[in-house]
């Protein structure tokens, strides 16, 4: 499957993810939301928006004009997205984001197969 077919199949799992994370809010469990927005000034609720916008954007420009750097990048998101079960893991109990990160983690052992292969 190529790059651009793995982020379309991602895109909404992305958008349900986002919506997950922002129902139970992942910006209180995560502190690097809080961390940023006190050196900018504002909720961690903000930057967890202008965060998810920004994944958004790559991806949608990934699908239009995908390139090794962008590839990278998005291949980061994927890697994050092991953080909901670990922290599930550690805290025995639910972690938002935990239901969503289940197929993005799968499709991003695809993703980075296809990065490490040479394929994209």
């Amino acid at each position: 499957m190529s790059e651009s077919g793995i982020i379309k199949i991602a895109l909404p799992f992305f958008l349900l993810h986002a919506g997950e994370e922002f129902l139970f809010r992942y910006d209180l469990i995560d502190p690097t939301f809080q961390w940023i927005g006190s050196l900018v000034h504002l909720s961690s609720a903000t930057v967890f928006l202008i965060e998810q916008l920004l994944v958004g954007a790559l991806l949608i420009i990934a699908i239009w004009k995908p390139n090794k750097i962008l590839s990278f990048i998005i291949g980061i998101a994927f890697l994050f997205e092991l953080a909901h079960p670990i922290n599930a893991f550690v805290a025995h109990s639910y972690a938002p984001g935990l239901l969503t990160s289940i197929p993005l983690i799968f499709l991003g052992f695809l993703f980075w197969r296809g990065l490490i292969k040479g394929l994209y």
